[in-house]
């Protein structure tokens, strides 16, 4: 099979184009007005830039693009279809059609010149590592803040439920949120240069899921012990039932698989403790927040079944507002929405929810144990966070998953046609 061989400069290129989709999600800079207005426009304009240069340099190695012509060709039909649907209702915007059709469609030639390179996975590795930079300079930051004051020296104004302004350390630490209980103990939350800590939290968990499934790396690892640390800061329950979750289940596909019934047998207890301690801690330091979630989670159900195929319409985000609890207002003023796979299910109904989730995931997780294990905590990531909002972040990683998984079932196939020609069709493949 033909190689793509890619330079520094290219790579360099692609580095900077992850650094943008990080900086657009759900960061103080991308909610700042108009300055988070021109962080997308950039990186739509270096998208298409950056496409028309992979275009050109697949079309130079004279790579075989047959395949991935057909599978462009049903994502236009896809997107078309749900673009159709939406000028119909009327529930559209510009920046929702540049983040949902436009950006998707320009991440397939970026995405594929990495599959025909040999290296199919540097755009997910950059990624990482990107998050982890980003994330160990404000956690740095973080730690030095605690024992020693150090000057801020910009102020940025956002818009996260209502309009707010932040201080920022170095440009890298906002502190947006105050403390909060965790654990029994009152604690400042890193949140870095994200809108909450939640969001960070989101993108550590990210980061530590490729590391551990994608990349394969230890749970011992320095960068898994970045992240973890990076993670833990911002004092995110979800963030530390994904950190238990990933190592069990990294142990579970280790080289200790051998000793999987001991370390079970040893683990689930603990983990079951583990968790209902959290829990428990965070019902009594923050009953509010969980009723919000459950509340969430209820009227996600009922605002999506008035609508179940095609859902309310893109820009129709609040459609859920007259589902939620009215006590929740009155107790705790908040409106907002935490769950991102209702999110998604009401704004684009099982349509877009199947075309744009179901099948990239389903047909990433048949790869491997290791995939499986990546969805299967993502998609709990999704359940109770509103990450699926970072439109940005989650198109090229949904896009990733379906090139990745139809690249790997043509190279599986290739591969078979030429053992089966050379007499050894009973050799193992390497996968």
């Amino acid at each position: 099979m033909q190689k793509l061989k890619l330079g520094w400069m290219y790579k360099f290129l692609v580095t900077l184009f992850l650094i943008m989709i990080v900086l657009l999600t759900n960061t103080v800079y991308s909610r700042s007005g108009r300055f988070g207005s021109l962080l997308g426009e950039m990186l739509i304009v270096g998208s298409a830039l950056l496409s028309i240069l992979s275009i050109i340099l697949l079309y130079r190695a004279k790579i075989n693009i047959l395949k991935s012509i057909q599978l462009f060709g049903c994502e236009i039909i896809v997107i078309m279809g749900l673009l159709g649907s939406n000028l119909i209702k009327g529930t559209f915007s510009l920046s929702l059609i540049m983040k949902l059709v436009v950006f998707p469609l320009l991440c397939f030639p970026i995405i594929h010149v990495f599959l025909v390179s040999g290296e199919p996975m540097y755009p997910l590795k950059s990624l990482r590592i990107v998050i982890e930079w980003i994330m160990g300079i404000s956690t740095i930051i973080y730690f030095l803040s605690l024992f020693i004051s150090l000057p801020s020296i910009i102020t940025v104004s956002y818009a996260w439920g209502t309009s707010q302004t932040a201080n920022g350390i170095l440009g890298m630490q906002f502190f947006t949120q105050g403390s909060t209980q965790f654990l029994g103990m009152t604690v400042l939350r890193n949140t870095g240069i994200f809108t909450e800590a939640p969001m960070s939290g989101f993108v550590c968990s990210l980061a530590l899921l490729i590391l551990l499934f994608i990349e394969k790396k230890s749970i011992f690892s320095f960068s898994s012990i970045v992240l973890i640390i990076c993670g833990l800061t911002t004092t995110s329950t979800t963030v530390l039932t994904v950190i238990i979750f990933a190592v069990f289940l990294k142990l579970y596909t280790s080289r200790f698989k051998r000793y999987t019934v001991l370390i079970a047998v040893a683990l689930i207890p603990i983990i079951f403790i583990a968790i209902e301690s959290i829990w428990a801690s965070k019902v009594a330091a923050n009953s509010g927040s969980v009723d919000v979630r459950f509340d969430d989670l209820y009227a996600g159900v009922k605002t999506w079944i008035v609508h179940p195929i095609l859902g309310w319409g893109w820009s129709n985000e609040d459609a859920y507002l007259p589902y939620i609890s009215p006590e929740r207002l009155n107790f705790y003023g908040n409106s907002g929405f935490s769950s991102g796979i209702f999110f998604v299910l009401i704004t684009g109904g099982l349509v877009e929810f199947f075309f744009y989730y179901i099948v990239p995931y389903f047909e990433f997780a048949k790869i491997s144990l290791d995939n499986m294990f990546f969805i299967l905590i993502l998609l709990y990531i999704f359940l109770i966070s509103i990450a699926l909002n970072s439109y940005y972040i989650i198109m090229f990683l949904n896009q990733f998953c379906l090139m990745y998984a139809i690249y790997n079932k043509n190279t599986v196939k290739i591969e078979k046609e030429i053992l089966s020609m050379t007499g050894e069709a009973n050799r193992p493949l390497h996968v």
